[in-house]
């Protein structure tokens, strides 16, 4: 591509609220993205592209040797659309790169903004399906504290463990 369709497509991209990097089937351009318009086109297959499912693929395994259910990948999610766009903006200067700098505080802002949208995901299976991805049955985070154990007070205390009591060691 050259300089110049990098720089068209960046910016299009960022007014699509990031177009084909996380929607299979984008706003294309011309269409807006503002519902009661007269052109209004819903974007469809959020986080279903090859964008969002390459990168989250290689952490989702991990939830299979999870003794514990945590939910979703929310996190993962949001911060691989934050990496998505800090990408972009790497080239949203007439389509030439330009160090983005580090992953800062407004990165951050941006993750929590994110981790919002996320939140209002609910097509989980459609996305673990795009990702090839078979979830195992981890024990739920909320069904921790009913598995059974003998009542002793390493268990009691297990959870609250305080050392304040423990001998001081001498300085000698």
């Amino acid at each position: 591509m050259s300089t110049e369709q990098i720089s068209e497509w960046t910016t299009w991209t960022r007014a699509a609220r990031l177009g084909e990097l996380v929607y299979s089937e984008p706003c294309p351009p011309g269409y807006s993205l503002v519902k009661g318009s007269h052109n209004f086109k819903k974007p469809k297959g959020l986080f279903m592209t090859p964008f969002v499912t390459s990168l989250a693929k290689p952490y989702l395994k991990y939830m299979t040797t999870s003794l514990v259910h945590y939910g979703h990948p929310r996190g993962l999610i949001a911060l691989i659309v934050v990496s998505l766009e800090r990408a972009l903006r790497a080239f949203e200067d007439g389509g030439e790169y330009s160090d983005p700098g580090q992953f800062n505080t407004e990165y951050k802002a941006l993750f929590m903004e994110y981790l919002e949208s996320v939140d209002n995901f609910t097509k989980w299976d459609a996305f673990y399906m795009a990702c090839n991805f078979t979830q195992s049955r981890a024990c739920d985070v909320s069904e921790v504290g009913g598995i059974a154990a003998d009542i002793s007070q390493v268990d009691i205390g297990r959870r609250a463990l305080n050392f304040s009591s423990s001998p001081v060691k001498d300085s000698d």
